[in-house]
Parts: C-alpha cells; structure tokens; sequence
C-alpha cells in the first residue's frame, strides 16, 4: 500500500539534515582556498552533485536552506573574480568560461543606434498581366 500523499517519514532530507550537510560544503570551502568547484567541494563531502540542485528545489521556499546555499555558491564565484584579479587564477579567459556557465554572467553588447529618422520600406504591387484579354 502507498503511503498518503504528503508522507514524509522515509525523507532522508529533512531541513536539518540538509543543514547540516550544506553547512558542512560551507566549511569545506572557507577551509580550501584553492577550490574553486563546488562539484569538487560536494564529492569531497560525500554527496553527490545533483544532490544540491535537489535540496535547492525542495527547500526553495525555506529561507534559512536557501541562504546558506546562496552562501555557498556566493563564497565560490567571489572566489573566482578575487583569484583572477590578483592573478592566482592563470587564466582569465577559464574564469570567465566558469563564471558564464556556471554562475550565469553574460557577455552584454551595447549599439547605439543614432538613426532616429527611419522611413518605413513601401511597397507597390504592380500587376504586370495584360488585364485586357479582349483584343
């Protein structure tokens, strides 16, 4: 038999537990400078990588789990343009492939358009058959 709808006795996730855990990541990374990953960081802590997009999305309404996931995540990109600024990180242009990917950075492209005068493109239609078929 299934048990009801809204059971959540055989979660293994519970908010403390998953507390817990991310705050363990959270430690892991103010405790290794030279990581930049937090795959790396997650597989350090004896779980998996799809693990915190499943905490994420089962706590997103939980603002306490949201923060220090945030925290995390925030703490590894600072990192990244930190790093790369003072020239830890070798190279920019990886830092900025992993800041794009994975933080969501974007390339922004400004045009400015002086032409404010754009006259609409007309168009005539034009029937070239002879209409007259009477001859």
């Amino acid at each position: 038999m299934a048990a009801p709808k809204g059971n959540k006795f055989a979660q293994k996730w519970t908010e403390e537990t998953a507390l817990s855990k991310i705050n363990e990541v959270l430690k892991y990374c103010k405790d290794n400078p030279n990581n930049y990953h937090l795959g790396y960081a997650l597989i350090e802590c004896d779980v998996y990588p799809d693990w915190w997009a499943y905490i994420a999305n089962t706590y997103e309404n939980n603002e306490e789990v949201f923060r220090t996931i945030k925290k995390v995540e925030v703490l590894l990109e600072q990192r990244i343009i930190n790093s790369t600024l003072t020239g830890d990180i070798k190279s920019a242009a990886m830092a900025i492939f992993y800041l794009k990917n994975k933080h969501g950075y974007k390339d922004k492209q400004e045009v400015d358009n002086t032409n404010r005068t754009v006259e609409p493109t007309q168009y005539v239609i034009v029937n070239d058959r002879n209409t007259n078929a009477s001859s």
